[in-house]
């Protein structure tokens, strides 16, 4: 992973099958593909910091693995470990400058 990305990844003594079955609706990848991710503590999702969509998909996916009791892991630059509340706190400010954008001036 590159400097600019934040990810995702799954601890390899989790329910495969249950992550998979989760991991699926964020992305498309072949469930071999994801569950390979998995075994191999690979991420599962990534995207940019920039990406507002990714950033949502990665928060709705952590969320909803963190629901069925399985424990995922977020990482940003360079695999340094990070938190589910920054992310959270990052979309909560592009949430706010979109807001301001679409406001304008008025």
């Amino acid at each position: 992973m590159n400097g600019d990305t934040i990810g995702l990844k799954v601890k390899t003594s989790e329910s495969i099958a249950k992550c998979v079955q989760i991991i699926r609706q964020f992305d498309t990848s072949p469930m071999s593909t994801i569950k390979d991710r998995i075994a191999h503590h690979e991420y599962v999702l990534v995207c940019s910091y920039t990406d507002r969509i990714g950033l949502k998909r990665i928060i709705q996916c952590f969320k909803e693995l963190e629901s069925k009791g399985i424990s995922p892991e977020v990482y940003e630059l360079d695999d340094e470990p990070s938190t589910i509340d920054f992310l959270e706190r990052l979309n909560a400010t592009y949430d706010e400058i979109s807001d301001e954008i679409e406001g304008g001036d008025a």
